[in-house]
């Protein structure tokens, strides 16, 4: 199961509330609640493409505004392949972003960038970059092995609310070398098991980075954050992504999320 891996992620496409997930009760553990709420084959469509607006708020205010076309299908057991492409504004159209996820190895990323002209792969220790000048890191959108996505140690706090809606509140700390965070602080929809915040703790426990749930939408059966924002705590600056379009019946091959496909 992707448990820290979807807790890391934003991406739309893998954020969607289960549509199968086993009942909880008031008694459920911190584990069952974080599992009913990134159950396997439940979090994302087969295949979807979307359209996400990315704006970058820096600390003294300046804002970039970018446009991404996101392409993902999950290709069964355990494997799957997301592709991130900017298409706008000009300085940074063309540039694109691979995921590859495995069952039984960690999984890899690439990126391409127009003005370098090379499709490159991300090396781990490059993990804690920013991804494109945002509040997101590569070892953000990292997806992890199936062994590895259950070694973690799980607490369940008092439930509460965010915005009003009623949470449940759990601790994860993840026992994984190399892991970015010490602990999370998650929040989770009590109806629709959605996460609304994210709360990130760097290895000395500090406070790093908050991830808020701003807008849900039903698609479908199942809800979809369709607005959220990433406060980067230590250097001031914040990422808002907005869902724009998406299409969960489109259909993509698997050229369409290959290595190749990096490339225009």
């Amino acid at each position: 199961m992707k448990v820290f891996s979807l807790l890391m992620r934003v991406s739309f496409l893998l954020c969607a509330s289960p549509l199968f997930a086993d009942p909880l009760s008031e008694n459920s553990s911190a584990e069952e609640i974080v599992r009913a709420a990134t159950a396997e084959g439940a979090l994302g469509f087969s295949s979807g493409q979307a359209t996400i607006e990315m704006i970058v708020t820096k600390k003294n205010g300046k804002q970039k505004q970018r446009t991404l076309k996101v392409v993902g299908k999950q290709l069964g057991d355990g494997e799957g392949r997301t592709l991130m492409r900017f298409v706008a504004p000009a300085d940074i159209s063309g540039s694109s972003f691979l995921v590859v996820r495995h069952k039984d190895r960690l999984g890899e990323q690439y990126i391409y960038l127009p003005a370098i002209g090379s499709t490159q792969q991300i090396a781990a220790s490059k993990a804690s970059k920013s991804f494109f000048g945002s509040d997101l890191s590569y070892a953000d959108l990292m997806p992890l092995k199936k062994e590895e996505s259950g070694r973690a140690s799980f607490v369940r706090l008092d439930d509460g609310q965010i915005g009003g809606q009623e949470t449940y509140h759990v601790e994860v700390r993840p026992n994984i070398p190399g892991a970015p965070y010490k602990k999370l602080l998650i929040a989770i929809h009590k109806k629709h098991l959605v996460p609304l915040e994210i709360q990130y703790f760097d290895k000395k426990e500090a406070p790093l980075k908050t991830l808020m749930v701003k807008k849900l939408k039903k698609i479908g059966e199942r809800y979809l954050p369709v607005k959220l924002s990433i406060q980067h705590l230590k250097r001031g600056s914040k990422t808002e992504l907005n869902l724009v379009e998406l299409d969960p019946n489109a259909l993509v091959s698997d050229d369409d999320v290959s290595k190749s496909a990096l490339v225009l």
